[in-house]
């Protein structure tokens, strides 16, 4: 059996993959549902997530959002930290698909 743990949305309802391109930090990550502001990220990480972004725009989004909607296991940028806080509770099988940290491409994390 296996499963994928949606993303979570901004009360605003926006993409989480849009929204935590600029706010997300994984040093300095707030736990999902916190009203506390996150510290701007570093230089290296904006530089890494524009990249990522640009790449994902270009070759990649039409493959996994063909409807104009990206797939309930893809996740964009959130830190490792959250993913262990979203899988934690899951059982064996859940996965979700995010950004890397540290390059450009995707990270498979799964319970």
């Amino acid at each position: 059996m296996s499963c994928c743990v949606p993303p979570q949305l901004s009360p605003a309802g926006s993409s989480p993959i849009l929204r935590r391109a600029s706010t997300s930090s994984s040093d300095s990550a707030s736990p999902p549902g916190s009203n506390q502001p996150r510290p701007l990220p570093p230089p290296q990480l904006v530089a890494l997530r524009a990249r990522t972004r640009l790449w994902f725009e270009q070759t990649q989004a039409r493959r996994l959002g063909a409807e104009g909607e990206l797939p309930a296991w893809f996740h964009g940028f959130i830190s490792r930290r959250e993913t262990e806080q979203l899988l934690q509770d899951q059982p064996p099988g859940c996965f979700l698909v995010r950004f890397s940290e540290s390059t450009v491409g995707f990270v498979l994390s799964y319970r």
